[in-house]
This record gives C-alpha cells, sequence and structure tokens, in this order.
C-alpha cells in the first residue's frame, strides 16, 4: 500500500497549499468600504507584512465593535482575521472567522465560493471530514468544472473517512484531468484500486503507469506480484523478465526468484543464461543451491556437457552425494560409463545420501556397459534391497547372467 501512505502525504500538503493570506477586494457590486477604513486596512496590511500579526488581530477586533460598518465593510474585516489566524496557525479561529463571512453574504460569489473551499480544507486539517466533505460540495455544486487538484481533494476527504469506494471516482476524474499526469495522480488511484481488492483495475493502471515511470523498480514487482495472485502466471513471468530485461532486479534473491520461476515454466535454458550471467556479473553467489539449479538447467535443456562443469563445481563444494549423483546421470547422457562409476562411489561415500538403490542400479548399469559384470551383480545385489529399484534390478540380473553366459560360450 505504498500508494496510500503517499496519498495520506500529499492530502496533508494540499490541506495547507491553498492556506494563504489572499489580497483583499475592498469593493462589491452593491457595497462598497469607507475612505476611513480603506486607509486603515492599507496599514493593517502594511503591519502583516511587518510581521505586526497580534497588533492587527488587537485592530480587527476593535474595527468589529463598531457599530456603523456595513456587513461588506465586516466580511472584508474577517476575511483579513482569517488570514492572520491562519498564519499564526490558529485554524479554529479562522474557521470561525470565515464562517461570519458565509453568514453575511456580502462578498462577491466567487469570493464566497473560494472561501467554501478554504474552509474544506481548514475542516479536512482539524480532522472534521463531514463538515469539510460539505463545504466542498457547496462550492462544487457552484463550480462547472473543477479542476485536478479539486477532484483530488474529494478523494482524499473520503480516504479520510475511509470511504475508498466513494473515493475512487474522484482519484479517477483527478488522474484524467491533470495536465502533466504525475506519478503521484497514479499512486493515489492505484492506492485506492489496491486497498478496495479491483485486482483487474490495478493491473491495467499498473501497465500504464510502466509506459510513463519504467524506471521505478516498485511498479514493476506490484505488477507481478498482482498478476500472480489473480492466476496470470506466465503473464507474471513475463513483467518480472521485462524487469531483468531493463535492469530492475540487482538482488540476489529477486534474479534466483526469476530463475526458479522460469525452470517452474519449464524454460531451462533461459534459466542457464539468467544464473551464468549473474554468476559472471558476481550478482549471484557461487553456492551449492546455485550451482545446481544451474547444472538441473542446464540438464533439462540437454546440454550435459555444460551440466557438468556445474555439476562438478556442486558436488566439489559439497561432498553432497545427492550432487554426486546428478553427476553420474549427466556422464550417462554421454555413455561415459567409468566416470559415471567414478562419480556413483562418491555419491555412495555420502552416509546422508538416501537415494542408494538408484545409486547401485545406475552403478551397475555403467558396470555392464563396461563388461564388468562381476562388479555389476554385486552393484544390482545392493540394489535389489530397495523396493522401489527391485523389479528393475531384477531385470538387470537376468540381462548380465545372459551376457556373462554368451560370453563364456563364444571364448569355448
Amino acid at each position: 500500500m505504498g500508494g496510500m501512505g503517499k496519498c495520506k502525504r500529499w492530502a496533508c500538503v494540499l490541506m495547507l497549499a491553498c492556506l494563504f493570506y489572499a489580497p483583499l477586494s475592498y469593493a462589491s457590486h452593491f457595497m462598497s468600504v469607507s475612505p476611513a477604513l480603506y486607509k486603515k486596512l492599507q496599514k493593517m496590511e502594511d503591519k502583516i507584512s511587518d510581521g505586526q500579526v497580534n497588533e492587527v488581530l488587537i485592530l480587527c477586533t476593535n474595527l468589529l465593535s463598531k457599530k456603523h460598518l456595513n456587513t461588506y465593510e465586516k466580511s472584508i474585516i474577517r476575511q483579513m482575521q482569517a488570514s492572520v489566524y491562519i498564519r499564526s496557525k490558529n485554524y479554529l479561529k479562522a474557521i470561525d472567522a470565515y464562517q461570519a463571512i458565509i453568514v453575511f453574504n456580502a462578498l462577491p460569489k466567487n469570493n464566497l465560493l473560494s472561501i467554501h473551499y478554504t474552509l474544506a480544507q481548514l475542516f479536512m486539517q482539524q480532522a472534521q471530514y463531514e463538515s469539510a466533505l460539505k463545504q466542498f460540495k457547496l462550492w462544487m455544486a457552484e463550480t462547472a468544472k473543477p479542476k485536478s487538484d479539486a477532484w483530488r481533494f474529494l478523494a482524499s476527504i473520503y480516504i479520510a473517512q475511509e470511504r475508498y469506494d466513494a473515493a475512487i471516482p474522484a482519484a479517477e476524474k483527478a488522474l484524467a484531468l491533470a495536465m502533466p499526469k504525475t506519478e503521484s495522480h497514479y499512486q493515489l488511484l492505484l492506492g485506492l484500486y489496491q486497498r478496495s481488492n479491483k485486482s483487474e483495475h490495478a493491473i491495467s493502471l499498473l501497465k500504464e503507469v510502466l509506459l510513463y515511470f519504467p524506471q521505478n523498480k516498485e511498479y514493476w514487482l506490484q505488477l507481478f506480484y498482482m498478476l500472480n495472485e489473480v492466476g496470470k502466471e506466465k503473464q507474471a513471468l513475463t513483467i518480472l523478465d521485462l524487469a531483468y530485461i531493463n535492469g530492475m532486479l540487482n538482488d540476489e534473491n529477486e534474479v534466483s526468484q526469476l530463475a526458479q520461476l522460469h525452470l517452474y515454466h519449464q524454460n531451462p535454458f533461459r534459466v542457464a543464461m539468467i544464473l551464468e550471467q549473474g554468476i559472471a556479473e558476481g550478482m549471484i553467489k557461487k553456492s551449492y543451491s546455485h550451482l545446481q539449479l544451474l547444472a538441473s538447467a542446464w540438464f533439462n535443456a540437454r546440454d550435459y556437457q555444460k551440466a557438468i562443469k556445474w555439476l562438478l563445481q556442486a558436488a566439489q563444494l559439497s561432498g553432497d552425494g545427492k550432487a554426486y549423483y546428478q553427476l553420474a546421470q549427466a556422464y550417462s547422457e554421454l555413455n561415459d560409463w567409468e566416470r559415471v562409476a567414478l562419480s556413483l562411489h562418491s555419491a555412495l561415500k555420502d552416509t546422508k545420501f538416501e537415494n542408494r538403490g538408484a545409486a547401485y542400479l545406475l552403478l551397475g548399469i555403467a558396470y555392464t556397459e563396461q563388461k564388468k559384470f562381476s562388479e555389476a551383480e554385486k552393484s544390482f545385489q545392493h540394489s535389489l534391497l530397495d523396493g522401489k529399484t527391485k523389479s528393475e534390478a531384477e531385470k538387470w540380473l537376468v540381462y548380465i547372467a545372459e551376457m556373462d553366459h554368451a560370453d563364456a560360450y563364444k571364448e569355448n
């Protein structure tokens, strides 16, 4: 939910962005400010510029006590008062001042609409979300074409209320109207889609995001995980592979995961290419597991010479019987029966090696191929003790007996 966190930070910035002192308008279409008050207001503006805000507040209070002021003049003074409160971060009093202006209803319509919008921001800052929404809707009802930032602000109000489904249309509108579209616009909507479990919408949006921001690794990974979640595993693998090709995967675990996924999807040659490049660049360590995975990839790709290269390193590194057994299997594909036998003897020296019946069976075959029938028979006898290989061992014992008999007949 990285998008949602950025959205909340954006909301805080947005709430304060418009809370600055705005220049005052001293005349309307039906009321005006007296010359005497006009001069006082100008002096008060100078004091604000000089930072004498407390003195300005006192003057505002004194002026508002005058009975001869019309509602337009009171609105102007209240507007100045509100701006000073905002500068002092006294948002509650600023709200009171703006609400008084709304009640007076003496300012031009556009000014009053701006105050509704500012009130919405102030209420949002005070966590009074329902009041913020009310003021925003009053503003929106009289605004013909709200811009992207306004829709974005509306989305932030709904998010604060945890009304995520309601926030989505506002965030979609904010993105559609944004010129230019920034990452934060996408992140806001993406976070909402993810929070509302709208996976297909999030996937479509992530694909669009990657067209504009392909260097952000997080988007590649998010799309990969989301495609996996909806069962589109092959598409997910394609995305992760593209991220790798574009240099986005620079972590050993990530590259190793990519290789394992390719192996799972029966792309052994791709596995081998990824792992060999990673080892050559120093990104992937020559650990036993990586060497074995690389060897398995070449074995499945039927390039047994390359499989042997890495299996030999894995076996020598670990002394593991399983690695030596796999090495023997690779040698058998090349009909190198002498090395098959040597590898199997190394495998059987490992007391933790469990697949002993299969190892003795292959050892018997290696000796048979070398016409060493006595050694072959001993190996097959060991293989008889394993229920999994007993039947096959019996067949080979019959075969070597026949072969041995045939050789003896030839000699006679």
